[in-house]
């Protein structure tokens, strides 16, 4: 081993760095697609669609994972971003967290596909924009919802930081 490359390897022991990043998107993926499929098999027990207009039949599980998800990265972003440098662990939370939990539990082709069959289903002009338009409405709202999770996580870690300055406020 050269000079320096003990001194290397046991920096960097217990970080994070020896494990790749995609085991952190693999093993965040399956923890968002059990609880996508938890929720899905709990929506075909208690089924209840949510007719949006043009025709766009969506489950309710659909509209409240993408919604919930939207939130949560909203959260998670405002999380991450307190500090300018990311650090190995911030980098490895948001492989799992975002890229693998959020991007398994969250499925966006689930409402194009629903936007694709309402279009079909009512193929003149007015149904496809309506559609189209119902689609949209849905991504306005969940942009709202990440804003919402940006907004209040910042607000009660700026809460926190505010308590641990003026010692709890005692």
């Amino acid at each position: 081993m050269k000079a320096g490359g003990a001194e290397r390897a046991a920096s960097t022991r217990g970080t994070g760095e020896r494990i790749p990043a995609w085991a952190f998107v693999a093993l965040g993926g399956a923890f968002g697609a059990l609880a996508r499929g938890g929720l899905d098999a709990l929506a075909a027990a208690h089924p209840w669609s949510l007719p949006l207009p043009g025709f766009l039949p969506l489950m309710w599980s659909t509209v409240v994972v993408d919604l919930v998800g939207a939130f949560f990265l909203g959260a998670l972003s405002a999380a991450l971003a307190r500090r300018a440098a990311p650090t190995r662990g911030r980098v490895n939370l948001r492989f799992f967290a975002a890229t693998g939990f959020a991007g398994a539990f969250t499925t966006y082709g689930t409402l194009i596909s629903a936007t694709r069959s309402g279009m079909s289903a009512a193929p003149a002009l007015g149904g496809i924009l309506a559609a189209a338009a119902a689609s949209c409405l849905l991504l306005i709202i969940g942009v709202a919802c990440a804003g919402a999770g940006w907004l209040l996580l910042r607000a009660l870690l700026q809460g926190d930081e505010g308590d641990e300055r003026g010692g709890g406020g005692r």
